[in-house]
């Protein structure tokens, strides 16, 4: 399927995956925390209780409801198991919930370079990757080259993990009336949210 093919098929919830490359628990957190790398989300916090505040709680509030809409979320993600979300062709959307550090991608088993990161995507795959990481733009260009069937959304502004979230929340209820493309629905929402036109890689 070309991307414009993508772009347009009706979605519903359940053609989509949300993983999270962030911590999403408090064991998480301490673990990425441990590892000690200064680039890590989890350092970027002052402590546990600030990430707690903004992510943890957050996320607990609304993963049920994530569920009950349909979607299928994968919390704690590591780079196998994100190849794996890859291997159910009728997948419409990826969603990657996670952090950008420049020149990596950071999910639960640590840091993952680009190389790395496009090998886990099969080549001939049709599907929307949504980036849900800040301005991950270096990453798009050799995204782009090497996985043509991949329409990739993205944003190039900074919003917290709670903007995130409900946004998602929100997205799946739009897409749970069956009437929907994921991109159209989500340009609409991210205008809603933000003023901030969705950038679309194609």
């Amino acid at each position: 399927m070309s991307p414009e093919g993508i772009a347009k098929r009706i979605t519903l919830p359940e053609d989509c995956v949300l993983g999270f490359g962030i911590p999403t628990s408090q064991e998480g957190f301490r673990a990425s925390w441990r590892r000690g790398s200064p680039q890590s989300f989890a350092r970027s916090f002052r402590g546990t209780a600030a990430y707690h505040a903004q992510v943890i709680a957050p996320f607990r509030r609304l993963e049920s409801q994530f569920r009950k809409l349909g979607a299928h979320l994968v919390p704690d993600l590591t780079l196998g198991q994100y190849a794996s979300l890859f291997q159910d062709r009728r997948t419409h959307a990826v969603i990657l919930f996670s952090h950008w550090g420049g020149d990596f991608i950071e999910f639960r088993d640590g840091p993952v370079g680009i190389d790395a990161f496009i090998q886990a995507i099969p080549a001939d795959f049709a599907v929307i990757l949504d980036l849900c990481v800040c301005h991950p733009v270096d990453l798009i260009s050799p995204l782009r080259a090497s996985r043509p069937y991949c329409l990739i959304p993205y944003i190039g502004t900074r919003a917290t993990p709670v903007y995130w979230l409900y946004f998602y929340r929100d997205l799946f209820r739009c897409l749970r009336n069956g009437s929907r493309s994921y991109l159209s629905a989500s340009m609409e929402l991210v205008a809603g949210y933000s003023g901030t036109p969705l950038e679309v890689q194609t």
